[in-house]
């Protein structure tokens, strides 16, 4: 096999590269602990987000740091910005247009669908490896295709709302978007695990154990950064659907599951029909962002189990410990067979030790090894700079993700998995929450993130909850601490440090 020849790169060059290309964007509140399997497989280069979506000129650039504790995903602002502005602006103008960007989102679903139920691990690991690089490829490729249709739907927010309606010249009054606000973002629609639920309830109803579909519902349980073994999903899914003894039991279940959700939509027309048209028109531009966001998650579950379950045939017949996995780049190393991902070994377990990642827009990944706490402490600096808020503050403002009042004790938790600090009633403080975090949020009394928008996952699930929670703090993680008491205002969107 031909050596390959790679140029190595310094941490210093790539944190220049990656500052020089996003210019004078903010950086986006970092995302924690999630896998270079997932975020180095250039979902964000040009490949995917290509001009014919959208026309804004910002670059979308990321760059992940691991120190070989944990990992955080930095990307600019600026990108998601532009494409909420200009999808509802020209929304706006004609509502129709925003059914191109429905159908090229919901476009692959179907076949990522065939391709989860086709490639089971037993399919896998009897027939040609070869073949399965290259599907590992694709099903990647299908996900992120249409996660590219979806960016309009990563951050939308009543400021922003209240911006793009002035700037378009819509005839509707402050006071009158504050009035539909509250319910229009209340989710008319079928959320991510109540759609998990209901496919559970069908197998059951149908007389399968929990054990028996275990496989089919391990997308329940793949997020960022890994795709739990069928062991480890079997006993998740004992513990949330103990409850279900027999057929009976799941046909009531479902019953009931389906009646909550025509109870939604039937409250949701009923209110509506009060509104002005141009109301209605808002309204619905919320649910639509809610839902495209909402229904990525177990799409993208689907997607990434299947090349994960390709993955861990291919380190094996690599001789390389299936730990690994989320060290590896799938298009740049594991689509090109176990020969060439054996060459590589040593630098992919390099990495479990600690990297900087620059995944570029113009496509391709540029790693470094050096100077990894450096790079950590430069690129926060950086982020609360960009937002200009000081250290010391005691209060610290948000979006409201749903209303609500509550006095507790402040957890940060950034990775899930390192969460048995925390207990029944904290409150829980994290840069964002994933489909994993929702046991975590059953038990806390209060939610308060740094990612913001109608859409961010702990906005749609403090809503179901009827937990208070606040949202778009750009800062919480850096500025609260374990055990701070605090008191979470979510009616006025304010969290004061009480001591």
């Amino acid at each position: 096999m031909k050596r390959e020849t790679k140029k190595v790169f310094t941490t210093k060059q790539l944190l220049k590269g990656y500052f020089d290309s996003i210019g004078d964007s903010k950086l986006w509140p970092p995302v924690n602990n999630y896998s270079l399997f997932v975020f180095g497989s250039e979902y964000n280069s040009k490949k995917y987000l290509y001009s014919k979506i959208f026309s804004t000129p910002e670059r979308y650039e990321l760059l992940m740091i691991s120190d070989g504790t944990s990992t955080s995903v930095n990307l600019s602002e600026n990108f998601f910005l532009s494409c909420s502005k200009e999808v509802f602006s020209k929304y706006l103008r004609d509502p129709k247009t925003l059914k191109k960007y429905e159908k090229h989102f919901y476009a692959n679903f179907p076949l990522i669908d065939k391709l989860y139920a086709k490639y089971t691990y037993k399919k896998i690991a009897t027939e040609n490896i070869d073949t399965f690089c290259r599907i590992a490829g694709q099903s990647l490729d299908l996900i992120w295709l249409s996660n590219a249709w979806s960016h309009f739907s990563i951050y939308f927010d009543k400021e922003l709302c209240w911006k793009i309606l002035l700037e378009s010249k819509v005839k509707i009054t402050r006071e009158e978007l504050d009035d539909i606000w509250d319910h229009a973002t209340i989710p008319a629609f079928q959320s991510f695990d109540k759609e998990q639920e209901y496919n559970m309830f069908e197998f059951l109803a149908q007389g399968y154990s929990l054990n028996d579909v275990a496989e089919k519902c391990q997308y329940f349980y793949t997020n960022y950064k890994e795709a739990l073994s069928l062991q480890e999903v079997k006993k998740k899914l004992q513990r949330r659907f103990s409850s279900i003894k027999n057929s009976k039991d799941a046909k009531r279940a479902l019953t009931a599951l389906k009646k909550e959700e025509e109870e939604k939509k039937r409250e949701y027309k009923n209110w509506k029909k009060q509104l002005l048209p141009i109301q209605q028109r808002i309204a619905d531009y919320c649910q639509i962002v809610m839902r495209v966001r909402d229904h990525r998650k177990n799409f993208f579950g689907k997607g990434l189990a299947v090349s994960w379950r390709i993955a861990e045939r291919i380190l094996r017949e690599a001789g390389i410990d299936s730990k690994y996995i989320q060290y590896t780049l799938p298009f740049q190393e594991l689509v090109k067979g176990v020969e060439f991902v054996k060459s590589k070994k040593d630098e992919i377990k390099k990495r479990q030790k600690g990297y900087v990642a620059w995944v570029m827009y113009e496509g391709g990944v540029q790693m470094a090894y050096d100077h990894i706490k450096e790079a950590k402490k430069t690129v926060g600096e950086h982020y609360l700079r960009s937002h200009a808020t000081p250290h010391n503050t005691k209060a610290i403002k948000g979006q409201i993700g749903n209303k609500g009042f509550v006095r507790g004790i402040a957890k940060i938790v950034l990775d899930v998995n390192r969460s048995d600090h925390f207990s029944v009633g904290d409150i829980l403080v994290t840069g964002m929450t994933r489909p994993e975090f929702v046991p975590l949020v059953k038990r806390a009394s209060a939610i308060i993130t740094d990612e913001g928008g109608i859409t961010c996952h702990a906005a749609i699930v403090s809503r179901e909850l009827g937990k208070p929670c606040i949202i778009g703090t750009k800062i919480a993680t850096k500025v609260l601490k374990d055990g701070d008491l605090v008191e979470v205002d979510a009616n006025m969107g304010v969290v004061k440090i009480l001591s």
